[in-house]
């Protein structure tokens, strides 16, 4: 079996004198091709994915640990085993080549 990145998780520590903030909103991913895609990060619900997110504080000296996804990459099926489905970050060999 085989399995996919559909995220990616992060720590930032923030050594400067200062706090800084991870503006949300700006934030996004470049995929393969090239293309920029909007983020959402963890503790967003999927339903909220698109709108606007506060920005995250890092105080000066502290670090957080967080989790990343394009919005693009989420998407609710429908039907009896539907729900929330998460595409790979990446495409796999095969996808590659047929592209």
């Amino acid at each position: 079996m085989v399995t996919l990145s559909t995220q990616f998780s992060f720590s930032l520590v923030n050594k400067s004198d200062h706090s800084i903030k991870i503006i949300w909103d700006d934030a996004s991913y470049v995929n393969e091709n090239g293309s920029s895609q909007k983020v959402f990060h963890a503790g967003v619900k999927y339903t909220d994915r698109n709108n606007s997110q506060p920005p995250t504080t890092i105080v000066k000296g502290a670090s957080i640990d967080d989790l990343v996804m394009p919005t693009d990459n989420a998407y609710f099926a429908s039907g009896e085993y539907g729900g929330w489905t998460d595409l790979p970050l990446f495409k796999t060999g095969l996808q590659l080549l047929k592209n």
